[in-house]
């Protein structure tokens, strides 16, 4: 049982050993073992709760400002990269699957940040092949020099109205600490957000009874997806499989796919993991904030991950047959449609320019 699972089971309902012998001396006890149990986290609970309180942070970044938030992202990258350094220390025999997740996640990330190793390399800071990466770099900038982008103007001279996400990490290290805008916006960003989009599809899929060969070549083959096979074919035909790697018109993650579009899966896949793999209500509440700032990311994958995840929660209350199905649920639903509720106010401006 991982470390994880036993924080879980000391949190559940009825799970403490003071609550069963009715002493103080028990309950003293049990409450030690549940401290013990929950540290020192376990990699996976880490990048748990850095991710959701970075979301959080940015969800209300009109409110917190941008300290914080450049804060918290220190944290996050340090995180992932913990995780990462972490699992790979523990994982003692390396199998095939093992090695075609991490050229798969590291190819999808290659793609992700192309265009940012491009400008380092190159030195062509104002090279872009998509318009949308140009918005979040003007947001970013714009957040970095007045704090928000309530003073902030696009380039038609109307307010900027968009759904921000990464540019407000971007814009807060830059900001605070000077960090480049372009180096955070288009290497750092895509770099952490598809490691956790990786490693967040592997847990949802082991916590869903997946083995774990099968998750990882799963996840592998998902974030190399084509966005239109027969489009895939005519470009290697074309111009040779080597052009096609990094052909943004091919693939589905790559300099195409917006930034905070990105970012929300990123979170999204977080929340699912924590949602599906919680043993007690207050872990349960957890996922569910962390779900509820994707509203304030991208609302149509809000709409999407809502959705799936209600229908997978039904079905497993109506197997259980039971209490505890129904009311897991109920605390699910209103721990993510509460915090969304505020963090769309929060963010209410961005829905005229997106359509939603």
């Amino acid at each position: 049982m991982t470390q994880l699972q036993q924080a879980d089971d000391a949190s559940a309902p009825g799970g403490g050993g003071g609550r069963e012998n009715g002493t103080a001396s028990a309950e003293s006890g049990g409450l030690r073992a549940a401290a013990m149990r929950l540290w020192p986290p376990t990699p996976w609970e880490v990048l748990a709760v850095t991710t959701t309180l970075l979301a959080v942070a940015i969800a209300c970044g009109r409110v917190i400002g941008t300290v914080p938030i450049a804060v918290l992202s220190v944290l996050w990258f340090v995180a992932v990269g913990y995780v990462v350094v972490a699992l790979a220390v523990a994982k003692r025999r390396w199998s095939a699957a093992h090695w075609v997740f991490i050229a798969g996640v590291g190819a999808a990330a290659l793609r992700m940040c192309a265009l940012g190793l491009v400008q380092l390399v190159r030195g062509r800071e104002a090279l872009f092949w998509n318009v949308d990466w140009r918005y979040h770099a003007t947001q970013a900038y714009g957040i970095a020099r007045f704090g928000g982008l309530s003073d902030s103007l696009d380039y038609a001279g109307r307010p900027v109205e968009y759904h921000a996400g990464p540019a407000w990490i971007a814009g807060a290290l830059h900001g605070t600490v000077g960090a480049p805008v372009n180096f955070v916006l288009f290497v750092l960003v895509p770099l952490a957000s598809v490691v956790v989009i990786g490693l967040g599809g592997y847990r949802f899929l082991r916590f869903l009874g997946v083995r774990t060969p099968a998750a990882l070549l799963a996840v592998a083959v998902v974030v190399n997806l084509p966005t239109n096979p027969l489009t895939m074919a005519r470009r290697v035909l074309s111009v040779g499989v080597v052009d096609v790697v990094l052909d943004p018109r091919v693939w589905f993650f790559t300099s195409a796919l917006m930034l905070n579009s990105l970012f929300a899966l990123a979170v999204g896949f977080t929340a699912a993991w924590m949602i599906v793999g919680a043993r007690s209500h207050p872990r349960a509440v957890w996922g569910g904030v962390c779900l509820a700032t994707v509203v304030a990311l991208k609302p149509q994958y809000f709409v999407g991950l809502v959705g799936g995840l209600a229908i997978g929660l039904l079905i497993g209350a109506w197997q259980q047959r039971n209490r505890d199905g129904w009311v897991r649920l109920l605390v699910v639903a209103g721990s993510v449609l509460v915090p969304a509720v505020v963090f769309n106010a929060l963010n209410s401006q961005a829905e005229a320019f997106t359509g939603v």
